[in-house]
């Protein structure tokens, strides 16, 4: 998280963006990003994980769900489908082989995807010290960083 100020920037108008799309899906329905993000937050608390992830990082995480939906047909459609579609990426990514390329506004093309990737695998093949988890964003591709990484 090397530019809190836009990555805060970025994630507003990811919201604005999902919440107005799932209001003409919907018909006025909630706001199910910023529901979603609540309940990973409600979830993360409850289960006393707060001290390992950052805020930012959570946000992150629930943006990936609607940014980056495959294998499934849509971005979720109500908090419900969110929330467990976060649990599942939580219990389910290959933390340890793959870092979570949040490819927010699109600016990182499948070249510089493959680039972190390459570059998350040299840095962590044998390092027993390494976080057990990575979130790369466009903005931070040249530091590798975890969710609990000082910003």
């Amino acid at each position: 998280f090397v530019r809190r100020p836009q990555l805060h920037s970025q994630l507003h108008a990811l919201h604005t963006q999902v919440d107005s799309e799932n209001d003409e899906i919907n018909k006025g329905g909630a706001h199910v990003m910023s529901a979603v993000v609540q309940l990973a937050k409600l979830w993360i608390c409850g289960h006393r994980f707060w001290p390992c992830f950052k805020e930012e990082a959570i946000e992150l995480l629930v943006a990936s769900l609607f940014l980056h939906y495959k294998p499934y047909l849509h971005p979720p459609r109500s908090a419900f489908s969110g929330f467990t579609r976060f649990l599942n990426l939580l219990a389910n990514w290959e933390w340890q082989f793959f870092p979570l390329i949040v490819n927010l506004n699109n600016e990182m093309s499948e070249v510089d995807v493959s680039e972190c990737v390459k570059e998350f695998t040299s840095q962590n093949q044998n390092n027993p010290r390494r976080p057990p988890m990575y979130i790369i964003t466009p903005d931070d591709r040249g530091s590798i960083t975890s969710p609990n990484s000082s910003m």
